[in-house]
């Protein structure tokens, strides 16, 4: 993978982040070519796996930067069709990637090269989900960009946006042997261009807002989602320990912060929620004292109620410190309640076991996880 100036990494992107990556998408393509902001949201939505940005953390304490991002959806042709453009097909072995997008005052840095050879290792490592390559259309311009990161041209597309030509671009993710072709051997780029300064150079994007997804059998959404991500799901037998069976002096470090990773409770799932040393171990504190139960009857059976002498772990400062986390839609404030802000609940992206935190809807760099909802592994 390319360097990257300090700082940067690579996350899946946020739904508070869609209204960035539109602002880089109508920065990065024509105006008659650039997706819509619904476009953006249906694919974050459908396919967040697919949906990867560039992210820098200026400071621990300040909120992400998006520099970049990558978005596809998932298509049962080997190639980008119109069809491709406006809907998901979860049962779909080939990811259509639709926008390429890095940021106007970052370009030239390395940082669209990093992210689509980023892009294409988390979907070779979940090859056997069922996604076999991916396929984009080129410019005729920008052909040999993409050849130097693997891809192969196929030809003039059938797909034709305005009255520029089209060529079909795929990357094989099992390709035969004697098929593979390293870096070095890819064809020159005249002038040498190179893919971080392209504004976006990937598949013209559909107007309009986008259409539900086709239903029919095959893998669901969160079988796609644990493919692509294989190296962030389900962990082996045993189960996780709950804090309760865990000495007090073994939960932290001597900073407070968790040595034990965090994971789902659901037996079976496991799913990685928190590496080690992220949460900061917090008791009692105005904004900690909240019931996760307060609008259902009881508690999950796998959980205790939640009491005055709670423990949380505090994460800081965005969603891009979980491994893998989902959050509820905004809930109201409950009556009578002081602070008067809606909030979201936190589950497990995988299982969607929850509620096992939460935090403020909106700008917020505190996300709460109750110390006696989640498990515990080294």
């Amino acid at each position: 993978m390319s360097d990257l100036p300090a700082g940067i990494y690579f996350a899946l992107l946020p739904q508070e982040y869609i209204d960035d990556a539109y602002e880089l998408e109508v920065q990065g393509y024509p105006a008659d070519e650039a997706a819509s902001l619904e476009s953006l949201r249906y694919r974050q939505a459908h396919a967040p796996a697919l949906f990867l940005g560039a992210f820098l953390a200026p400071s621990p304490q300040s909120k992400p930067v998006l520099l970049a991002f990558a978005c596809g959806t998932l298509t049962s042709s080997s190639l980008v069709t119109h069809a491709s453009m406006s809907s998901h097909d979860p049962s779909g072995t080939t990811v259509a990637l639709h926008s390429l997008c890095v940021s106007p005052t970052h370009r030239r840095l390395g940082i669209g090269r990093a992210l689509l050879e980023e892009y294409a290792k988390r979907a070779r490592e979940g090859a056997m989900g069922g996604v076999q390559r991916i396929a984009l259309l080129s410019r005729a311009s920008l052909r040999e960009l993409y050849k130097q990161v693997g891809f192969k041209e196929i030809g003039e597309s059938e797909v034709q946006h305005g009255q520029e030509k089209w060529y079909d671009m795929v990357l094989d993710l099992n390709p035969a042997e004697e098929d593979v072709q390293a870096p070095a051997e890819a064809a020159a780029v005249p002038g040498g261009a190179d893919l971080q300064s392209i504004p976006g150079a990937a598949v013209p994007a559909s107007g309009g807002t986008e259409p539900d997804p086709p239903t029919m059998d095959g893998p669901t959404q969160a079988q796609v989602i644990a493919a692509l991500l294989a190296e962030r799901t389900r962990p082996p037998a045993p189960d996780s320990r709950t804090a309760a069976t865990i000495p007090a002096g073994e939960l932290t470090d001597a900073r407070g912060r968790n040595v034990q990773r965090l994971r789902c409770l659901r037996p079976g799932c496991g799913s990685l929620i928190l590496l080690e040393g992220v949460g900061e171990l917090r008791e009692g504190g105005e904004e900690s004292l909240f019931d996760l139960d307060a609008d259902r009857p009881a508690p999950h059976p796998l959980f205790p109620p939640i009491t005055p002498s709670q423990k949380w772990w505090l994460v800081t400062p965005s969603p891009m410190a979980f491994e893998n986390v989902a959050f509820s839609r905004a809930v109201p404030p409950a009556a009578g309640d002081s602070g008067g802000r809606a909030r979201k609940y936190l589950g497990c992206a995988e299982c969607e076991l929850g509620p096992v935190g939460w935090c403020w809807e909106g700008a917020t760099t505190e996300y709460w996880v109750s110390v006696d909802r989640v498990g515990y592994r080294t």
